[in-house]
């Protein structure tokens, strides 16, 4: 995990204007073991020098993390959209994406994560 990617994160944590407690240790653990500083984190950029497993990773991660406290918020479920739309992610992958993580399902086979950039 880079600072861009874990900016990403930081920013869907924050969409909904409430940040659950599940929610922020998840972020400030992913930004110990990173070794960065959430003090120092910048807004988030662009994709540029990210690989294509990468930009499924940083989408599976925010999926994950969106789904951590129990519920989508629209407000989460537009920003998955938004940076999948941003990664590369076509929109019916998006869908069935956001469907498997509305039915609970958010541990995904590598075969269905790597299918998301298909």
């Amino acid at each position: 995990m880079d600072a861009l990617q874990l900016s990403w994160l930081v920013q869907l944590v924050k969409i909904d204007g409430v940040i659950d407690d599940a929610e922020e240790i998840i972020i400030r653990r992913i930004a110990r073991n990173a070794g960065i500083d959430l003090g120092q984190l910048a807004e988030p950029g662009g994709f540029d020098n990210l690989d294509d497993s990468d930009k499924v990773r940083l989408f599976y991660q925010c999926m994950l993390l969106a789904a951590v406290d129990g519920e989508l918020s629209a407000s989460e479920i537009d920003f998955l959209k938004g940076l999948g739309k941003s990664l590369g992610i076509n929109a019916d992958n998006q869908e069935k994406a956001l469907e498997m993580l509305e039915n609970g399902q958010v541990d995904l086979s590598p075969e269905q994560i790597s299918d998301l950039l298909n």
